[in-house]
């Protein structure tokens, strides 16, 4: 039986920081302090709208200060206490062979269980420089937690880059009529491209790639309808 199609979102992922497309801010800082002492040893905490490369930006630092081995993924409603206790445990081993450390990607962490707040703090104070936790979220600024909970000691432990929405359609247009060209389904001049991820997506170029896989580029679609931007 053969497998499942690779969705365009993932077989276009970007795998190196040049295909990151209109996040120069959050860029901007990550090479400073790649400049200062390289980006291992910090947490990190990612703030932006649904599809603006925020997972993206995650595992290219992770690649980054980590062997795929010493990565690990989790989402943040599914994280307990038991578990940020049982990773307490584990600060002071690497595995072997691994080059820099280990890395915890904890996704839409505004999800975070209240009552785990408080131990995943203790785990950001006590993690050793080998250690680095990346979280995402699409909740901007310190209202991440529930009501009642103060995030700023949280935020304090992490830098934190908020991803922008604003100029990604013509940052990335080009780059999806190549994608669209390269799986045959292109038809549409680069200005409605930039039309679909910022009038029908709202920004998250995930949409567009999905909308572009459905064939909505293609020449008999209505997509070009409206002025460019």
């Amino acid at each position: 039986m053969a497998g499942s199609p690779i969705r365009l979102a993932e077989k276009y992922r970007p795998r190196t920081w040049p295909e990151v497309y209109g996040q120069g801010k959050a860029l901007s800082v990550l090479e400073t302090l790649r400049r200062h002492g390289g980006l291992c040893g910090r947490h990190y905490a990612l703030s932006g709208k649904s599809g603006t490369g925020k997972t993206t930006i995650a595992e290219l630092i992770a690649a980054e200060i980590a062997d795929s081995f010493c990565i690990t993924r989790h989402v943040a409603r599914h994280v307990t206490a038991d578990m940020v206790r049982g990773w307490i445990d584990e600060l002071g081993y690497i595995p072997m062979g691994a080059r820099l450390g280990r890395v915890f990607i904890v996704n839409e962490l505004h999800e975070l269980p209240r009552h785990v707040v408080s131990p995943m703090l203790d785990l950001l104070e006590r993690a050793p420089v080998w250690c680095t936790f990346i979280f995402t979220t699409t909740v901007d600024g310190m209202e991440i937690f529930e009501e009642g909970v103060d995030a700023h000691p949280f935020l304090d432990r992490c830098t934190t880059l908020s991803l922008t929405s604003q100029g990604l359609s013509s940052a990335f247009a080009p780059r999806l009529r190549e994608i669209a060209q390269a799986e045959g389904l292109d038809g549409q001049p680069v200005e409605a491209y930039a039309r679909l991820i910022q009038r029908e997506c709202h920004g998250s170029l995930r949409k567009a790639l999905e909308l572009v896989e459905r064939g909505a580029m293609l020449a008999d679609t209505d997509t070009t309808k409206g002025e460019a931007e």
